[in-house]
């Protein structure tokens, strides 16, 4: 009796894993059958996708458009490379050498304003006390009855050289734009030109940033003196005041002078590179002869 109890229980053992197994087997497979239907539904889609991909295409006056600003471009910058560039270089070398900006004697460019206290006398008096308000606070400040003039030496040569500074920001753009132009589609093999073409580019985009740089300066200067002639109109007996605004104003003089030189050695050294590998820019593998259109 309990023999045949003890095989009963096992049967429903077996029995019952048996049936747990097919469950766990049905299960995988379902989830398999469904792996597999989520896998051709993805393709599907990318396929679909990649056919609508296709399907978008430009328009061909856009693309007339595009190809025909590129030419112009690469037409542009070879014409000045060969013919304006040169000619700009001269002209930066000659103003360089001229009485503006070259062997002037630094007491030209000094501000000689005997009107806020300079020179024997004594200093010019104020007019009057005039009340403004500022948040309902009353203020006192003096009014004179004049104009501090700027330095107007220094702004002679800041009316030269500020059209020079745009124009060197205009051709840095158009000589970045050409020789990225001309740049191959990258492949294996023969990549000596390439390399030049990004070593020339590197050097534009080093000197492209220096227009930005001269045109902040200008605008740092003029606050810069602002201040300092403040000072020297609110204490006209303290001569370090009038003594600083002298030196600011010599120093800021032979600042432009350089400058003047830094931009003509930068076109200078642009010059030179491009002249020198003007061969791999415009070919820089030598199976492709026309390898930037």
């Amino acid at each position: 009796m309990n023999t045949d109890s003890k095989d009963n229980e096992d049967s429903r053992s077996k029995s019952q894993l048996n049936a747990d197994n097919e469950s766990e087997i049905g299960a995988a497979s379902k989830h398999v059958l469904d792996g597999s239907a989520d896998g051709k539904a993805n393709d599907n889609e990318t396929e679909m996708n990649a056919g609508s991909i296709k399907d978008i295409k430009a328009k061909p006056d856009a693309v007339n458009k595009v190809k025909e600003y590129k030419e112009s471009i690469i037409k542009r910058a070879e014409q000045f490379v060969i013919e304006s560039l040169p000619e700009k270089i001269i002209m930066l070398s000659e103003l360089s050498a001229t009485s503006i900006f070259c062997k002037r004697k630094l007491s030209d460019v000094i501000v000689n304003d005997d009107s806020s206290g300079s020179g024997d006398g004594p200093p010019k008096k104020k007019i009057r006390l005039e009340p403004y308000l500022i948040s309902d606070t009353k203020i006192m400040t003096y009014l004179t009855n004049r104009l501090v003039p700027c330095n107007d030496a220094i702004c002679k040569m800041f009316e030269i050289i500020k059209p020079i500074i745009n124009e060197l920001r205009d051709d840095l753009d158009l000589l970045e734009m050409w020789i990225r132009y001309m740049i191959p589609k990258i492949e294996d093999g023969d990549n000596s030109g390439v390399i030049i073409q990004h070593q020339i580019l590197e050097q534009i985009q080093e000197t492209i940033r220096l227009p930005d740089e001269y045109s902040s300066r200008i605008c740092e200067y003029f606050n810069a003196r602002a201040k300092m002639v403040s000072n020297v109109e609110s204490n006209p007996y303290v001569e370090d005041y009038r003594q600083a605004l002298i030196e600011y104003d010599e120093r800021q003089y032979l600042l432009l002078s350089r400058r003047v030189i830094e931009i003509k050695n930068q076109y200078s050294s642009l010059y030179d590179a491009i002249m020198k590998n003007m061969k791999k820019l415009k070919k820089p593998r030598n199976s492709n002869a026309q390898s930037y259109c």
